[in-house]
């Protein structure tokens, strides 16, 4: 038997379960066959403990850029909600809705259910979130901007940095 052509079609990530579907055509002796699996995304990234961060999110394989790390979904938040967490150690946790920044709008924010929640700062991030709402809610969508080598920290950069720094938990 001789393959003649292959090709790997990935489909829409099922958020529920964080795996893609992939459809391999491999034309073999003339003959089309069709094969289906499901990647996992959610063993790309896991928790580790750095001597002086604390918890840090890492990569635990390659991880190329522009692939999705890690769905996960987010709870929105009003801007009021977002101010009376200031003084707490949950605002640590909170995201902002970059667009309140960009078009000078109340700054409300976002829960993230994920690991990406506890991604560390840096003004050379090497992934981004992308804030996707579908008809089955809020999603955080963990992006790497760059490739990401095994056991590299992932990092995004906060958006309101200086608010962190002058928040009262810190």
């Amino acid at each position: 038997m001789s393959v003649f052509f292959a090709v790997t079609i990935y489909t829409k990530l099922d958020v529920f379960t964080l795996r893609k579907k992939c459809y391999s055509i491999i034309v073999i002796s003339g003959i089309l066959h069709l094969f289906t699996t499901m990647v996992d995304l959610s063993s790309c990234i896991a928790i580790s403990q750095h001597p002086s961060k604390g918890k840090i999110v890492i990569a635990t394989q390659s991880i190329q850029a522009g692939e999705i790390i890690e769905i996960a979904p987010a709870i929105a938040i009003s801007e009021k909600t977002r101010e009376l967490l200031k003084p707490t150690e949950l605002f640590q946790y909170c995201f902002v809705n970059p667009d309140g920044y960009v078009h000078n709008w109340p700054v409300s924010g976002y829960f993230v259910l994920g690991l990406a929640t506890l991604c560390n700062h840096s003004n050379q991030p090497n992934a981004k979130v992308n804030w996707v709402r579908n008809d089955k809610g809020n999603w955080s969508h963990l992006i790497a901007l760059n490739e990401i080598n095994l056991s590299e920290e992932i990092l995004l950069f906060y958006t309101d940095f200086k608010e962190y720094e002058s928040s009262s938990w810190v």
